[in-house]
């Protein structure tokens, strides 16, 4: 519809912005380089056609943030809340450009900030939470992830954003709880990320045959994610089934290359391409 909306008026700024945001949204999924070449042409044809438009600069901060470039992220915040100082979505972007930074003090402001524009909206306390996570303050994040249930109680993502806290908690009435929690998910949509995260907390209990079945039904959904290809080696690792392993560690190979080319930053996905580098070498000489 965008598409056709920029095709019928290429003067239409708001449409090429939200065509940005939507290619930056195939990006976060899949990690292939061309969606933000895309996403940066799209959103600054916006900016060229209309300098004033606050959601094209928010885009571009987000392309920035998405491949590492947290300076120019920081800018085009910046520049979206000179325009509006009460945009939300810059304040989330903004905070998380500080949280990239190391700057975690002012990351926590804006995300705080987010949430006091807009105290009734439930994503500034999802995305509080998950900062909170990825800072390891659990018990802040299920605070703020469960204020989001209540907000939006048939929020599938919230269920397994929430699963997932209790997963990197660590301990068996955690897994417990996180099991129900992204059951739960399932049940409301059966979404990509409920059963990737099923998957991986049926791998860390050792349940194999449980983790292949819930990551099987994660890459029918989206086969674009290496993370769920890994989960998927993890498994049949675990249940000796060479073939099948060599098969998920051929698939993850390309995607998760291809994510190291777009986050050069992402010390997590360089070092997992390192691990799978070391086996595949281990495998051709044995």
């Amino acid at each position: 519809a965008l598409s056709s909306a920029v095709s019928a008026d290429p003067q239409f700024a708001l449409g090429y912005a939200g065509l940005g945001e939507a290619y930056l949204l195939k990006f976060q999924v899949d990690k292939n380089p061309k969606w933000t070449e895309l996403a940066l042409a799209n959103a600054a044809k916006a900016t060229s056609q209309n300098s004033n438009l606050p959601q094209a600069y928010v885009t571009l901060g987000g392309i920035h943030n998405a491949t590492g470039k947290n300076e120019l992220a920081l800018e085009e915040f910046q520049r979206a809340l000179q325009l509006d100082p009460r945009n939300a979505d810059a304040l989330n972007g903004l905070a998380h450009s500080y949280e990239n930074s190391g700057r975690t003090a002012d990351a926590e402001a804006a995300y705080r900030k987010a949430i006091a524009l807009r105290p009734d909206y439930w994503n500034g306390y999802n995305n509080l939470g998950n900062f909170y996570e990825r800072q390891g303050r659990h018990d802040d994040a299920v605070a703020q992830l469960q204020r989001v249930i209540e907000l939006t109680p048939d929020n599938a993502q919230a269920y397994s954003n929430l699963g997932v806290v209790y997963i990197n908690r660590g301990d068996s009435k955690a897994f417990s709880e996180a099991e129900q929690l992204l059951k739960k998910s399932i049940e409301l949509n059966p979404g990509f990320s409920a059963y990737a995260n099923l998957g991986y907390l049926y791998n860390l209990q050792q349940r194999y045959d449980a983790a292949a079945a819930a990551s099987e039904k994660a890459v029918n959904i989206n086969d674009s994610s290496f993370i769920v290809w890994a989960n998927l080696a993890m498994a049949y690792e675990g249940l000796h089934d060479e073939r099948r392993l060599e098969m998920a560690r051929d698939r993850e190979l390309p995607l998760l290359e291809q994510a190291a080319q777009s986050t050069p930053r992402d010390g997590g996905v360089q070092s997992r391409l390192a691990l799978l580098y070391a086996e595949k070498r281990s495998e051709e000489h044995t």
